[in-house]
């Protein structure tokens, strides 16, 4: 019985960590995952989102600034 159950997830895809585009363009989903980095003392994962979502999140706030200072 173990064995089934063991087995069971193996039919599973793995999950693609989400990527520094759809961080740039889901703003929700990007704190999210920059609050779970900072305070799951390195746990979260797929660490590559951690990467991805600060990655977004600089670029993001630089185009906003650089979007301030054009005006």
């Amino acid at each position: 019985m173990l064995c089934v159950l063991g087995l069971a997830g193996c039919d599973r895809a793995p999950v693609e960590p989400r990527t520094l585009h759809y961080f740039e363009t889901h703003a929700d989903d990007r704190k999210s995952v920059i609050d779970q980095c900072k305070n799951s003392d390195r746990q979260y994962q797929p660490q590559e989102e951690c990467g991805a979502a600060l990655n977004a999140d600089y670029i993001v706030s630089m185009k906003q600034d650089n979007g301030a200072k054009v005006k």
